[in-house]
């Protein structure tokens, strides 16, 4: 897969969500790298996301499952919080297609995923 099979499946299902129903770091960047591994995503992401966990570094592609069984924690020592806010949300953002943006959808800021918005309405939260 690709950044256009990506942008041509967010097109097709008016969206794609990347994650809901969590704020917690460890499992958003674990999805985020899975996202880009699945989409085969050109981006130094990949390697900075990895930077910022402790696991076996035996990982393809499945870094959630394995922070969820316990086998990848965050480093303390590293800002996880600026890889998200910034890099990964403006590379997603980049990634988008015309007419949709990455963010928290309006109304709920644990539905993290691509949404569709007008020109004077957004339906992303940044």
């Amino acid at each position: 897969m690709s950044k256009v099979d990506f942008q041509k499946h967010v097109r097709k299902n008016e969206g794609y969500i990347l994650s809901e129903g969590t704020l917690n770091l460890e499992h958003l960047l674990s999805i985020a790298y899975d996202f880009i591994v699945l989409y085969n995503l050109k981006t130094s992401l990949k390697e900075d996301i990895l930077e910022c966990f402790e696991y076996d570094r035996e990982v393809n592609g499945d870094l959630f499952l394995k922070q969820y069984y316990g086998e990848a924690r965050l480093n303390e020592d590293y800002n996880a919080t600026v890889l998200w806010n910034e890099d990964v949300y403006m590379y997603f953002n980049e990634i988008a297609p015309d007419g949709y943006c990455f963010g928290s959808s309006y109304g709920d800021g644990a539905l993290i995923g691509w949404f569709k918005y007008e020109e004077n309405f957004w339906n992303c939260v940044f």
